[in-house]
């Protein structure tokens, strides 16, 4: 009897060993699959948002460094400005939310006012395309009143600002802004 235990231990735990390696090459799998198809989803908004021919996309290695992917250089090779990594963060950000599936609204506080005004434009008008709502905070550095109208206006649904509050319990009030 006390062999059979020993025995069953010993085959219990070989099984357990078997299925956690099972588990491990599936997992490590799924990842790549999921990095994969995050990679292909934040390169499609990368060139997009860059409008940059010789940018290919995005590369997101196995140990998840993210690199751009251009046509003139064989392999990929580090972001050149903070412009062109920061507009790959919301590729890549982008890039979770669609693959995740889910629809609730994008919050961001800000779109980097260290941007050129095309990159600017590129990025809003790539934000006012994605087919959830977006909520976004800009300061009049990064996105003046008539930048907003020319880049996003007609998909704007409401429009906030911060005003002096005039009274004494509190410095600033959110208005509504009428078209």
């Amino acid at each position: 009897l006390e062999f059979r235990r020993v025995l069953f231990r010993s085959n219990l735990s070989k099984a357990l060993q078997q299925l956690q390696d099972i588990i491990g090459k599936v997992r490590e799998s799924f990842r790549d699959k999921v990095r994969e198809e995050v990679a292909s989803v934040a390169s499609g908004h990368y060139v997009t948002m860059m409008e940059n021919e010789d940018l290919i996309g995005i590369d997101i290695t196995p140990d998840f460094r993210v690199r751009p992917l251009n046509k003139s250089f064989s392999e990929p090779k580090p972001f050149s400005s903070y412009g062109q990594s920061l507009i790959a963060v919301y590729a890549f950000i982008g890039a979770l939310i669609d693959v995740s599936g889910n629809d609730g609204a994008w919050l961001i506080d800000t779109v980097g006012s260290r941007l050129d005004k095309d990159k600017m434009r590129a990025v809003w008008e790539w934000l006012s395309t994605r087919n959830r709502q977006v909520i976004a905070m800009p300061h009049s550095g990064e996105l003046t009143k008539e930048d907003a109208m020319v880049f996003v206006g007609s998909r704007v649904s409401r429009r906030y600002e911060i005003v002096d509050a005039n009274s004494r319990d509190a410095d600033s009030r959110i208005v509504e802004v009428l078209a």
